[in-house]
């Protein structure tokens, strides 16, 4: 159900399936592998969990399927699978067409989640979002470094 004052609403995947080889998780593994044994040799355990942690979600982030979930873009803000931002919390939008499909980045002012990457699937044309973002939040290009990191992965 889309909330009161909604201008345009989409259904969008939360990230698109790239296919993997096992190979792809083997090279995962051994690089975690040695990556672990370095650390262990250099006394350093604290990082060795950390770079096993981190190689095991990476796994299970790319074994992950997409899941659907609603974009609804009104004058106040957006709601991402029921969460909203306002447009007060958001510093910077663009959107980049050189992908399969176009992908809207949201740049916000939180700590925990500071971007948001939506793919935009019609209705949702990239000139009618940008048009109502416009208005209401300034556009920049500027990727973070974990979303270059996640795009390079894949995720």
């Amino acid at each position: 159900m889309a909330p009161e004052g909604t201008v345009l609403s989409w259904t969008s995947p939360t990230h698109l399936k790239a296919e993997r080889s096992t190979d792809w998780y083997w090279a995962l593994g051994l690089l975690a592998i040695c990556g672990v044994i370095a650390s262990v040799l250099w006394g350093n355990l604290l990082f060795a969990a950390i770079i096993a942690l981190g190689a095991f979600m990476i796994g299970v982030m790319a074994a992950r399927e997409p899941r659907e979930c609603e974009i609804h873009l009104s004058a106040e803000g957006i709601v991402v699978d029921h969460d909203f931002y306002s447009f007060s919390s958001l510093r910077a939008f663009w959107i980049e067409t050189h992908h399969e499909y176009p992908k809207l980045y949201l740049a916000t002012t939180g700590l925990i989640h500071p971007h948001i990457v939506i793919i935009l699937r019609p209705p949702a044309g990239t000139d009618n979002v940008h048009e109502i973002l416009s208005r209401f939040v300034p556009e920049e290009t500027r990727h973070s470094l974990g979303t270059i990191v996640a795009e390079f992965l894949g995720l």
